[in-house]
């Protein structure tokens, strides 16, 4: 990833997505998964404020 993006050697990336079409014949993209609303592991900050300066 360092090849793509302007990562300090420090930096570490925790998260990336990947792209592109689903192949509906592959197992795992079968796979159901239970998921938690958003609103129980993260949240927002200052948002409000711009949605505000928006509208």
């Amino acid at each position: 990833m360092r090849r793509h993006l302007p990562l300090r050697e420090d930096d570490l990336l925790v998260c990336g997505i990947a792209l592109g079409y689903e192949d509906t014949q592959a197992p795992e993209n079968r796979l159901l998964t239970g998921r938690q609303p958003v609103e129980e592991f993260a949240s927002f900050h200052g948002f409000d404020a711009a949605a505000e300066r928006v509208c």
